[in-house]
């Protein structure tokens, strides 16, 4: 009895074999692995330029948020150095001036934005001045003050007897109330507003 074995023979393509050059099977994956390098590596770069456009908004937001709490802390701090003044030495100074007839002293004492009033109407600050170069203020008597200060603002009510002439009119010398308001400017109390209770003599 005879017994046949069947051989299958596969044939394998190599490249060697077939005459085929190896070259291109090859760097194909040489060049996959460059093209992956290269995309992590702009990846790196985007999210580098993202973190560093990042760092800059938060910085300036920083900056900002700093720059806001100074100027607080000054308008806070020049709230702070407003002194506490005496309300009566500021109006006795301020009537003493009143004799001394002098435009340069009255424009020192005169704040932007001052307003009067008298029994003739109310006055600005050139108006105010002009009135005070006219005053002829004979001997006066200053009493009954009472002084309060808000930060920067002193009001100060007061009563006064005078012989005073105002616009040409002759005013009574009886005592009668007079308000005057100061605030505190430039390291200075200026006077900015000022009440004449005082009827006028037609």
């Amino acid at each position: 009895m005879k017994v046949f074995y069947r051989i299958d023979v596969i044939r394998i393509n190599c490249p060697a074999a077939t005459g085929l050059s190896s070259t291109n099977h090859s760097s194909r994956p040489l060049k996959a692995a460059a093209e992956f390098n290269l995309l992590a590596t702009m990846q790196v770069k985007n999210n580098k330029n993202k973190l560093e456009e990042t760092m800059k908004k938060t910085l300036f937001v920083i900056v900002g948020i700093f720059f806001i709490l100074n100027i607080i802390g000054c308008q806070q701090s020049k709230t702070i150095e407003t002194p506490t003044v005496d309300g009566e030495k500021l109006v006795r100074k301020l009537w003493s001036d009143f004799k001394s007839n002098n435009k340069e002293v009255f424009e020192n004492w005169i704040a932007k934005g001052f307003q009067s009033v008298h029994e003739d109407g109310a006055r600005d600050r050139d108006e105010e001045i002009k009135l005070l170069m006219e005053l002829n203020l004979g001997e006066y008597k200053l009493d009954n003050f009472n002084t309060t200060q808000n930060d920067n603002i002193v009001i100060v009510t007061y009563t006064v007897s005078a012989y005073e002439t105002i616009a040409g009119n002759v005013l009574p010398t009886a005592p009668a109330e007079r308000l005057s308001v100061f605030i505190y400017d430039k390291n200075d109390w200026k006077w900015i507003a000022h009440a004449n209770l005082n009827p006028m003599d037609k």
